[in-house]
């Protein structure tokens, strides 16, 4: 399984299964233009450390929506999720261009090494 942990990670492995390291975030839903109407945090990505940002599921999935527990457990920490990867965010419709990972089947916390 392929490890992704920058931009070009996600790049290279489009497609693949493989886990996203990287600083879980709970977010509002991103809407276009700059008034942000639904600020309730239900949806969440994770900041690998070259600051891209992978979200959890494509937005037009209902799984992208992801639960109180989960945002609370891993809000902040740095964690491994594992799913398949994307480049840019599948969906059936207009949708963002940023990195997804879909088919999420876990998510845990990870301690980055210290030197």
């Amino acid at each position: 399984m392929q490890l992704v942990n920058s931009y070009q990670d996600c790049v290279k492995y489009d497609g693949e299964i493989a886990i996203v390291r990287g600083k879980y975030n709970a977010i509002a839903r991103p809407i276009k233009g700059s008034v942000q109407v639904d600020t309730e945090k239900k949806y969440a990505v994770i900041i690998l450390p070259d600051e891209a940002r992978v979200f959890l599921e494509p937005l037009d999935s209902t799984r992208s929506i992801r639960t109180q527990s989960e945002r609370e457990e891993f809000n902040g920490q740095w964690v491994d999720a594992v799913g398949k990867i994307h480049r840019i965010m599948p969906s059936s419709g207009q949708s963002l261009i940023n990195p997804c990972i879909s088919d999420v089947v876990s998510i845990k916390k990870h301690e980055p090494e210290t030197r």
